[in-house]
């Protein structure tokens, strides 16, 4: 196999029999010699390994004629075949599904036709008064013969039973697991190469299923809808649109106790994640409420379309045990491995025509939070949290702003503008993010709160807060050679610099030793108070207080509002492992800021605490509720919320 010179026309023709429908011992049979057998074993020993092989039965998907009611239509087929692990399976858990769609409009038409292209029974809308109590059920299937090829199964087995169709329960939270696989197709089945199986395509809005499998982009709809054709744009006779925010209300497909929600308006549509019927209608409503679904206007044909065809391709990707078309576009992203299973919403809009998943943290199950170790991935936590379209947090504005000397993020949280700053744009927009959670939640307990990307973080910012506070009572504050030792510090020298030479401020930066291993800055301008900071050592105390005050500077600066609460980090910021490695001069100069200030943080924790006495309390956090919100998110991100009474 290593080199040898016929192994390329070996796979030419091995590759053409397997992709004419070849089964792998008609394939061994028609191959002469033991060691082109061999070679030939070993090939298809890798495309299996690589998931390069599915087994389907003989004359699966022919387009010869019409397909009978035990076969999928050959763009069904040929769409299972490319991303089922066994596509019969998943075909009899289809056909023998049924769904109920409940609600009228383009929209529930669209799914309507979509789901029946697929293969899926649609029972009669139940009369509207009944709806809201009508069980959601499907029949289960009896067995399902399967004939083998002969030769190619255990002898004696002319048929296998196929298990009925098994729909996931949603979980206590609503949520559904996605990614689940169906068992493997029984033994003498025939052999179907498909190349690139697991390599995601883009399918035009509109398609018949089949045209492509299940993967990221864009929009990936296996809907029969005809986007040039009319859609009925009004509701059924007596049925005036009620409730959703004035708009109709949204159309909810359901099979067992797993359902989606989908909703169109204007030119912005939706997908809910897959959940229990009543937790589809409560994301519904949040998800039309975050992206701002109009009331009162009737959906553009294509969004009404293209929203209803996905919502049937999510359902249809549940009853069949295929991953959910959201998990897809995260496995392509790369996202990272905490980011899969999370939920994900569908947000369509007409111009320029996107259709893209979002995550949809705030219906997600606490439980399994984000790793907070992973502080590489805070960015990417960051992110989530602030997406522009279904984010718990608003999304943070960076491109109009400057980001030299130092990185800025702002946004508006409650009505008030919220700033945040730090050594890079990325640092900027987490210091941000923890601000607008910070007034968020304040706002709606009516008590201050501390928010972290960790519980370290958390802590570290409320001990710090309270330490500062205190200050003033303290007796103990010693300033010899503090001067002396930041000055040597080459970040510390850095943002200072920032703040008298780049900005032109009048700065005094004064750092007090309060105790062994705890000190604080102060920068002011006059009488104001630019920032402050606690740290383990004079120098790191001096670097984050000037950077807190350059960055306050350099907001106003670029046109901010003066009263904004402005946001800079601390040494309990998680870093990523790289930067705290090294505590060279070095290294800090770099990186602009004090390296392995977080290796000191348990340390200065400790010391701090120790000089506050009772007056530091205990941390308690701020356990998210049992309903959906930005509480939930924020811990579904690996975020700490601590109350900041002691």
């Amino acid at each position: 196999m290593n080199g040898a010179p016929g192994l390329w026309r070996l796979w030419q023709a091995v590759a053409a029999a397997l992709a004419g429908g070849r089964s792998y011992e008609q394939l061994l049979d028609t191959v002469p010699g033991p060691a082109a057998k061999a070679a030939t074993a070993m090939l298809a020993e890798q495309l299996r390994a690589h998931d390069m092989l599915v087994e389907v039965p003989p004359g699966w998907g022919d387009a010869g004629g019409p397909a009978g009611p035990a076969e999928p239509p050959p763009r069904i087929a040929a769409w299972l075949a490319a991303v089922a692990a066994d596509p019969v399976d998943a075909w009899e858990r289809i056909r023998s599904a049924a769904v109920d769609v409940d609600g009228t409009g383009p929209v529930a038409a669209a799914a309507v036709r979509a789901l029946t292209a697929a293969g899926v029974r649609v029972p009669p809308p139940a009369p509207r008064a009944d709806r809201n109590a009508r069980p959601h059920t499907a029949e289960p299937p009896a067995a399902v013969p399967v004939t083998s090829t002969p030769g190619a199964g255990p002898v004696g087995s002319g048929q296998a039973a196929v298990p009925p169709a098994a729909v996931p329960e949603a979980s206590a939270s609503g949520a559904v697991p996605v990614g689940s696989v169906p068992a493997a197709v029984p033994a003498g089945t025939v052999q179907a190469l498909v190349p690139e199986a697991c390599a995601p395509r883009e399918v035009s809005v509109g398609s018949v299923p089949g045209d492509s499998p299940v993967g990221p982009g864009p929009a990936v709809v296996p809907s029969a809808v005809e986007i040039p054709g009319a859609v009925p744009e009004a509701s059924a006779p007596g049925e005036a649109p009620t409730g959703f925010g004035g708009a109709a209300e949204p159309v909810v497909l359901a099979v067992g106790q797993v359902a989606v929600a989908a909703a169109a308006r204007g030119e912005v549509g939706f997908v809910s994640p897959v959940g229990a019927p009543a937790a589809a209608r409560r994301d519904a409503e949040m998800i039309g409420e975050r992206i701002g679904l109009p009331a009162g206007m009737p959906p553009a044909v294509v969004v009404a379309a293209l929203v209803g065809g996905a919502a049937a391709h999510r359902l249809v990707c549940v009853v069949a045990g295929l991953p959910d078309p959201g998990e897809d576009v995260l496995a392509a992203a790369p996202a990272p491995p905490w980011a899969h299973g999370r939920p994900t919403a569908l947000v369509a809009r007409l111009d320029p025509l996107t259709a893209e998943y979002h995550p949809w943290w705030q219906s997600a199950d606490p439980a399994d939070p984000a790793d907070p170790n992973h502080t590489d991935t805070v960015s990417a936590r960051v992110e989530a949290l602030t997406d522009a379209e279904t984010g718990a947090l608003p999304a943070l504005a960076v491109d109009d702003l400057p980001q030299v000397p130092a990185g800025l993020a702002g946004c508006d949280a409650g009505g008030a503008a919220v700033c945040g700053t730090g050594v890079d744009t990325a640092m900027a927009r987490l210091s941000c993010a923890v601000g607008a959670a910070e007034r968020l939640i304040a706002l709606d307990r009516g008590a201050p709160v501390v928010v972290g990307a960790d519980a370290r973080h958390a802590e570290g910012v409320r001990l710090r807060r309270l330490l500062h506070t205190a200050v003033p009572r303290l007796k103990a504050a010693d300033t010899a050679g503090t001067a002396e030792e930041w000055a040597l510090s080459p970040g510390a020298r850095r943002w200072f610099k920032a703040v008298t030479l780049r900005f032109g401020a009048r700065a005094d930066l004064r750092v007090v030793r309060l105790a062994d291993g705890v000190f604080h800055a102060e920068l002011h301008c006059g009488a104001e108070l630019l920032g402050w900071a606690v740290e383990h050592s004079a120098a790191d105390a001096a670097a984050y207080c000037a950077l807190a005050a350059a960055g306050t500077l350099q907001w106003r600066a670029a046109g901010g509002d003066p009263a904004a609460s402005v946001h800079a980090p601390c040494g309990a910021l998680p870093v990523p492992a790289a930067d705290a490695a090294d505590p060279s001069p070095l290294r800090a100069d770099a990186w602009i800021r004090p390296a392995g200030a977080a290796e000191r943080e348990d340390a200065l924790q400790r010391e701090v605490r120790a000089l506050l006495g009772v007056r530091a309390g205990s941390a308690t956090p701020v356990a998210p509720g049992p309903g959906p919100g930005l509480l939930r998110a924020l811990a579904v991100a690996g975020f700490a919320v601590l109350e900041t009474a002691p």
